[in-house]
């Protein structure tokens, strides 16, 4: 039991949404549903992070996906359990072809129910088995977990919005009904003290990183023009990638799939005094500055390549 003051703490779905607005994420794109009120009422309480309702849920999957496209970051969608859930997993699964970091967030039956093995609706019929979603989730998300206690809630909530950033791709979240409006200590004290969110940084190893840098410095020291291709990867990059193109005056491509990353068939002066393109190469159907920019090269870097 929590003490009286415990009103005076944070609940689970107010932990979540501050962590969310702190990563960015200032809309969450939901279809309500029984099993996922309690986690929007809980989402609607945090000031500055707008709830969305969508008509459908794959219209939420997507609107989450381009919203993190738009802001280079992370988006959000919740659906209610199962039923829900597998509506928007067309969405979800576009989002891990592509390496869109959403999180799908699914409020599901409570924990007593899930103990119980009740015969509930929005199930596919074996109360057997309450896997199903995670099941149909598991081949399109990185990451899988659920909601069920307060000992871990605010660990596994971390944990997966970790997950979705580091790993580029979408991760599903389950809410058990019964945890997101009761306010526990383990979340903080209003107003929210929380310790920031730190993202574990990928360091380099110091001799492979010298080692590749020389091995492209001997590639490119007699090449005159070389050309950048560049595929969805880059997308956490593309200010960097664009600003060196520039600087070093050499062509830029995109393919399809990182399609609208750069402004395309434009010419740029660089500061070393020659020009670069931008442009979109598809075989067969990409312009003729595109075609001209490949059959001149005499070196061709592919940065962050799709396969």
């Amino acid at each position: 039991m929590e003490s009286r003051d415990s009103h005076d703490y944070l609940c689970a779905g107010e932990y979540l949404g501050y962590r969310l607005l702190e990563l960015g994420v200032t809309h969450v794109f939901n279809v309500p549903g029984d099993f996922n009120l309690p986690l929007l009422d809980s989402l609607a309480k945090v000031p500055g992070l707008t709830l969305v309702n969508t008509s459908n849920e794959l219209n939420a999957a997507y609107a989450a996906d381009g919203f993190a496209r738009a802001t280079g970051g992370l988006g959000c969608c919740a659906t209610t359990f199962l039923v829900g859930a597998l509506s928007a997993i067309n969405g979800v699964a576009a989002s891990y072809a592509e390496e869109i970091p959403v999180l799908s967030l699914v409020g599901v039956p409570s924990t007593r129910q899930y103990q119980g093995m009740c015969s509930l609706h929005h199930t596919l019929g074996n109360a057997e088995d309450m896997s199903q979603e995670v099941d149909c989730y598991r081949p399109v998300t990185c990451y899988q977990t659920i909601l069920r206690s307060f000992t871990d809630a605010r660990y596994l909530i971390d944990r997966a919005l970790t997950k979705a950033l580091k790993q580029r791709k979408p991760v599903l979240l389950e809410v058990c009904r019964d945890i997101p409006m009761e306010p526990h200590s383990s979340f903080g004290r209003r107003p929210p003290f929380m310790a920031p969110f730190a993202l574990p940084r990928t360091v380099s190893d110091p001799a492979a990183l010298e080692a590749a840098a020389a091995a492209v410095q001997r590639f490119l020291a007699d090449k005159k023009m070389p050309l950048i291709v560049a595929g969805r990867r880059v997308r956490t990059y593309q200010d960097a990638l664009l600003k060196f193109a520039t600087a070093v005056g050499w062509g830029l491509v995109v393919q399809h799939d990182a399609k609208g990353m750069f402004p395309e068939v434009r010419a740029r002066s660089s500061d070393s005094g020659g020009s670069s393109m931008y442009t979109q190469h598809i075989p067969g159907h990409s312009c003729a500055g595109c075609d001209l920019q490949q059959q001149t090269a005499d070196a061709a870097t592919q940065a962050f390549e799709c396969c």
